[in-house]
């Protein structure tokens, strides 16, 4: 893409051209490497990360705000209830997950409440947030949440309460480089665990259409909003995605009801919360909406959040960008996804070219 020399940022940005390039992680990783690249946003596995920073190339870490989650098909298996769901939460080493599915940039999710951990203290008082359950990783309280639900133990097995063996397929989109290690790491886990899990990778232009059209069991897609930093957005991922928007590919999704009775705020209508929740103007209505909704998904786990992805982001400096951001700029606070970084960096001429001979 040549630079518009009629443009008014025309003296403000510092390159002549860009160029493009279109791939998956497993493609762009090599170019990356080849130093042919200066800026890319891919989840990069962490054995590429760490040849990316031997070979001098900076990682910039930015808030996705959203990550990797654990989804369930409630028209196929019902007996995921609340308390099989929370049991799982306490089952799973999230921490565990993140660092395996991206090292330093996938943080465990800490106050579950379907909205990033970033966004929870601008949203919710210091006194709601004390009351959430943060599901630490507990195998014990696993156990004891899922006999308390009707399941059993054979021998190292668990049992599902009509008797037969917790047997479960778990997909995930095969390209996607985090994701397949959040998969094959939670189908780990929860074997570790008693059940008897396959994993069952998926190309991902299909895995989309599969689960909304109700061909999973479990799988692994996103939470949250990397594209809008209000709350709603990322209740629409937890409530809509994958569920009542199924319909737009033929299909009804995870079939999770959003009339629910919950212990935390009695009887909820989760579709008119979330619209309400983005409405109007009046900041401290919107905040007692969004607790509410934060505190029901703490609640109902209808996904689970396993961790947030913060950008591993390649940064080459000083081949044709001369230097990017401190790692404490503001601008690094901005989801990669939703506000380019290299864009407003250009368009501020914020961002300088090495001089080429």
């Amino acid at each position: 893409m040549p630079k518009n020399e009629s443009s008014f940022y025309a003296d403000k940005a510092a390159f002549d051209k860009i160029v493009n390039f279109n791939g998956e992680t497993d493609t762009i990783s090599a170019v990356v490497l080849s130093k042919d690249i200066d800026y890319a946003t891919h989840g990069f596995a962490p054995a590429t990360e760490k040849q990316m920073i031997e070979e001098g190339i900076r990682v910039l870490r930015p808030p996705t705000y959203g990550g990797a989650a654990l989804l369930f098909n409630f028209g196929t298996n019902p007996e995921f209830t609340t308390e099989v769901r929370q049991a799982l939460a306490h089952a799973i080493n999230r921490e565990q997950t993140g660092t395996v599915s991206l090292a330093d940039s996938g943080i465990a999710v800490k106050y579950m409440t379907g909205m990033s951990d970033n966004l929870v203290p601008n949203w919710m008082s210091e006194e709601a947030i004390a009351g959430l359950n943060q599901y630490e990783f507990d195998v014990d309280k696993a156990t004891e949440l899922l006999t308390s639900a009707g399941w059993s133990k054979d021998g190292d097995t668990w049992k599902k309460p009509d008797g037969s063996d917790a047997e479960y397929t778990l997909s995930w989109p095969a390209e996607f480089a985090d994701y397949s290690a959040t998969g094959a790491d939670v189908v780990e886990q929860l074997n570790s665990f008693g059940f008897k899990m396959t994993g069952q990778p998926v190309t991902y232009t299909q895995i989309g259409i599969d689960i909304d059209q109700g061909k999973f069991q479990l799988a692994i897609q996103g939470w949250g909003s990397s594209s809008n930093p209000h709350p709603a957005f990322s209740f629409q991922t937890a409530f809509y995605t994958h569920n009542t928007l199924a319909l737009n590919n033929g299909g009804e999704g995870m079939q999770f009801p959003l009339q629910q009775t919950t212990q935390v705020a009695g009887d909820v209508d989760l579709d008119a919360l979330t619209v309400a929740s983005a409405e109007g103007m009046d900041a401290e209505q919107q905040k007692a909406d969004v607790t509410t909704i934060a505190q029901v998904f703490n609640e109902l786990l209808n996904i689970i959040p396993l961790y947030e992805r913060y950008g591993n982001n390649a940064a080459l400096e000083g081949v044709r960008v001369a230097a990017w951001p401190a790692d404490d700029d503001p601008i690094l606070k901005n989801s990669p996804y939703a506000d380019g970084i290299p864009t407003m960096l250009m368009l501020t001429g914020q961002i300088e070219a090495v001089p080429q001979e």
